[in-house]
């Protein structure tokens, strides 16, 4: 079905949801629009929420999964430090490969967490702002 992204200056957060079959194409179609987003970063903390992605993105392979490390490491090189907090489903074990073996860089510190919650109180975001930010951005996915 997609991504989608919301930059919030006032939590200094950008929330990011992927919903459904995700593939190659849409994850570098959202690159392309977040990375060139004015907006982006509007501070140090970015909170992706893969629970409703289809089980461990068929289409999110190994050549795919390089091409994400390589785009974040690129782009790190110019963003300030920040914190990921990434909430995958259960089965969505390629997170923990980007994590851990695709993107190379110091200026970024990942967390991976079973829910909302914990992902948000890492940040130091409230947990029901963030709450209702991704549900908003998953509804614009469900409703196109």
């Amino acid at each position: 079905m997609g991504i989608a992204y919301r930059c919030d200056p006032r939590l200094g957060c950008t929330f990011v949801v992927w919903h459904g079959d995700v593939t190659p194409a849409e994850f570098r179609a959202h690159a392309d629009r977040m990375f060139v987003d004015p907006a982006f970063p509007p501070g140090p903390n970015l909170l992706a929420d893969l629970r409703t992605t289809a089980a461990d993105a068929p289409g999110i392979n190994g050549p795919a999964l390089r091409e994400i490390g390589e785009r974040w490491t690129a782009k790190a090189r110019v963003l300030p430090n920040m914190r990921f907090a990434l909430v995958p489903n259960e089965t969505w074990n390629s997170t923990r490969r980007v994590v851990k073996k695709e993107i190379v860089t110091a200026t970024i510190e990942f967390g991976v967490f079973d829910d909302v919650d914990r992902a948000a109180e890492w940040l130091g975001a409230d947990a029901a702002a963030a709450a209702k930010i991704l549900d908003k951005l998953r509804g614009t996915l469900l409703t196109g």
